[in-house]
């Protein structure tokens, strides 16, 4: 009892923080994920010590917040895209510098290096080109202020910010981890994989999905700049994709004996263990937006 309690208080003052930072400007929104990267990068590597591999944590880490904040400017306006080509030569670095380093399994510590940056920092850099974007109306013609702020202005072009999106992102991720535990605990029989994860049932995937239709029409009442079919076909991408985000995790921490990812947030474990369905669902739902020509 003490522990459901511990878990429901913590996630409500999560719930507090994410909405709070993504609402307020996309200056919050960045230091909210900043906060994440760091942590999640710190997490990833702890799983490679754990069976005595050495990533270049410290350089990984650095790389991560070069990366995320490269993309935050060129989201913005205020680089150019083609800064992002500044990547190359960062990755290149943690190679050369492995010569250094003089550790054991040097060509492990150079993959789960960058392989931290692909798992953690590729998804929550997408974040910005989600958010900012040079138009100004979606699905409606509105002058919902809340909803598009303009945050900064660069080569006399107006930058808004869209927080509805990542906000309407993650009431559905959390209706639909609310929805599986639920039908999962009333109603699970059939194990979903269970040589990774043996409490994930088939009935708590279909119980998340349902949930998440809900979520997709309360998302198009508070949220109209996306219709509501886009909202449905969005609650399908996090409910399929976000299984697996929480599966790919599992699969690392058992391949590592590792129970959680860290102990950062009490009752979940860590960054990764509460975000792991977003680093993989987030990608897909912004390829799905770039393919309906949305951004």
């Amino acid at each position: 009892m003490k522990n459901v309690l511990t878990r429901s208080l913590s996630g409500v003052f999560l719930i507090i923080i994410v909405i709070g930072s993504v609402w307020f400007n996309s200056l919050t929104n960045y230091l909210l994920f900043l906060f994440i990267l760091i942590f999640g990068l710190f997490e990833f590597y702890r799983f490679a010590k754990a069976v005595d591999y050495y990533p270049n944590e410290k350089l990984g880490i650095a790389s991560g917040i070069i990366i995320y904040t490269l993309s935050y400017l060129v989201a913005s306006n205020i680089f150019p895209v083609n800064s992002l080509s500044l990547i190359i030569p960062l990755l290149i670095f943690i190679s050369i510098s492995e010569m250094y380093r003089q550790k054991k399994h040097p060509i492990n510590n150079i993959s789960i290096t960058i392989m931290g940056l692909v798992y953690v920092v590729l998804p929550l850099s997408l974040i910005h080109f989600l958010v900012l974007s040079t138009q100004s109306n979606l699905d409606i013609d509105s002058n919902d202020i809340i909803n598009r702020i303009p945050s900064l202005k660069a080569n006399f072009q107006t930058i808004y910010y869209h927080s509805f999106i990542i906000i309407g992102y993650f009431i559905i991720q959390w209706v639909s981890d609310t929805g599986a535990f639920i039908f999962g605990i009333s109603f699970g029989k059939h194990r979903l994989f269970e040589r990774i994860s043996p409490k994930k049932s088939w009935e708590g995937a279909i119980g998340g999905f349902i949930a998440t239709i809900g979520a997709a029409f309360l998302n198009s009442y508070l949220f109209p700049e996306l219709a509501l079919q886009k909202w449905i076909v969005i609650s399908l991408i996090i409910t399929l994709f976000g299984i697996f985000g929480d599966l790919i995790e599992s699969l690392f921490k058992r391949s590592v004996n590792v129970k959680d990812s860290g102990k950062i947030m009490p009752g979940h474990g860590g960054i990764l263990d509460r975000f792991d369905s977003t680093l993989i669902a987030l990608p897909m739902v912004y390829f799905y937006l770039q393919i309906i020509n949305y951004l």
